[in-house]
């Protein structure tokens, strides 16, 4: 009985708190709004006081339930970009730069006019070198039409009475054509020379601003630009590095070619014997000879031929020695340093010459003999008479126009001795004694015409 109670009571009390739990769950929800109905509440009847579960069985109320919350949709992502290249941006255009301002040239305009005792061509070729020096001083500008002003100024007759250049005149056409300055050139031939005196002329006030001059030999085309610098030098003070005015400076390399005629005479040389006797083998030769001149240094070719008479202090009959004719060809170098002047060169020369004998005998006038020197029956060979020189001496040019000159030259010469001399010794007679061959001197004197080129 008290098992069955006890089960009883389990299970009421089972019942209630099931019970009690389902009406907290109601109470928690809130009542739904009827529709369409209309209850009316009795005024008489009190209202119902709703059953509170007991303090232990209440709950916290449960969050009402969310049905079908929809979940906000997260914005799309952008398609990923694989392997793009970034866009490269075009280079910058270069920087725009003002060309920066050239200066302004305020050389002033010149222009040249040439007068004196030459040909109208000489005149042109001297004006536009002079021209040509006064532009690359720097200085001026040269005028366009130099022709144009060069014929108007002839038109006005420049030259007065007297043979002076009016400057007015030169100046009046010199303004028409536009120019400041006028460079007035006379040149004049001196003492186979020429002298060019130039003056530059100031077109507005008509005074002469610079002057110069110079003087030397106009033969070429570079004696013109070679006067022409100097010229211009002088008007502006410039020292001439060269010294070219002087008779001492250094001449230009020029190269000329001329023919003259020589006479040689050869003194000494022989057979001598110790106690002072002696034979000399004296000659007198004439001939020809072609040189080729570069300033400093001549070469020449010659042939010559003549006769000479042995003579000796111990023979009293000189008809008893023989004479010895003989021809040769030569050819040599001097070397040379020239002194110029307007019109004369001086130069020392030193130098070598060969001659080589093609010719020669010997010659008895008593018995009218004549021995060849052939090389044959033991004789002696022509070429036994050759012999080389030292020489040395001086010369002088004479100028006999722009590119002609004269030439003089005097040369001494000392030779050793030759074979011909040698096979005297060798083949001398017994009774002879001793003797030795002796060296031999000369004067050789040249005459000739060169032409410069």
């Amino acid at each position: 009985m008290n098992l069955l109670v006890r089960r009883v009571r389990t299970v009421s009390a089972t019942a209630l708190f099931l019970i009690a739990l389902w009406g907290g769950v109601l109470f928690a929800q809130e009542p739904p709004e009827p529709v369409g109905v209309i209850q009316e509440e009795s005024e008489s009847a009190p209202p119902e006081t709703p059953a509170v579960p007991p303090a232990y069985y209440q709950q916290e109320p449960a969050p009402p339930p969310i049905y079908h919350q929809a979940v906000p949709a997260e914005p799309p992502s952008p398609p990923p970009v694989y392997h793009q290249a970034a866009p490269v941006a075009p280079p910058p255009p270069p920087p725009t730069v003002a060309p920066p301002e050239e200066p302004s040239d305020t050389r002033p305009n010149i222009a040249v006019y040439v007068t004196g005792e030459v040909s109208a061509n000489e005149k042109k070729a001297l004006g536009t070198y002079i021209l040509d020096a006064l532009v690359n001083s720097g200085r001026f500008h040269g005028i366009e039409r130099a022709g144009s002003f060069l014929a108007e100024v002839e038109k006005e007759h420049v030259r007065q009475r007297d043979g002076a250049v009016d400057y007015g005149r030169v100046s009046k056409v010199g303004a028409q054509f536009g120019v400041k300055f006028v460079c007035i050139a006379d040149i004049t031939p001196a003492l186979g020379a020429f002298q060019v005196s130039a003056r530059i002329v100031n077109v507005e006030t008509a005074e002469v601003a610079f002057i110069g001059q110079a003087t030397g030999p106009l033969k070429t085309i570079g004696d013109l630009t070679d006067m022409s610098a100097r010229v211009v030098r002088k008007m502006f003070g410039v020292p001439d590095p060269a010294g070219e005015d002087s008779l001492f400076r250094k001449p230009r390399v020029e190269i000329s070619v001329g023919v003259g005629g020589v006479i040689a005479n050869g003194f000494g040389g022989g057979l001598a014997w110790p106690g002072g006797e002696r034979i000399g083998m004296p000659y007198s030769v004439t001939g020809a000879y072609l040189f080729f001149d570069a300033v400093y240094a001549e070469l020449f070719f010659g042939y010559a031929a003549g006769d000479g008479q042995w003579g000796s202090n111990s023979v009293r009959d000189k008809k008893e020695l023989p004479s010895m004719p003989r021809a040769y060809i030569n050819a040599g170098v001097f070397c040379k340093y020239p002194f110029r002047s307007p019109r004369i060169t001086f130069f020392p020369l030193i130098g070598m010459e060969y001659g080589l004998s093609i010719s020669g005998s010997l010659k008895f006038r008593n018995h009218n003999e004549e021995i060849p020197f052939d090389g044959q029956d033991n004789k002696p060979a022509a070429a036994s008479l050759s012999s080389l020189w030292g020489k040395f001496g001086a010369g002088f040019d004479f100028a006999m126009g722009k590119s002609v000159y004269l030439r003089t030259e005097a040369v001494y010469g000392v030779r050793g001795s030759n074979a011909f001399e040698h096979f005297c010794v060798d083949n001398r007679p017994k009774d002879m004694g001793e003797l030795e061959a002796s060296y031999g001197t000369g004067l050789d004197v040249k005459v000739g015409v060169g032409a410069k080129f």
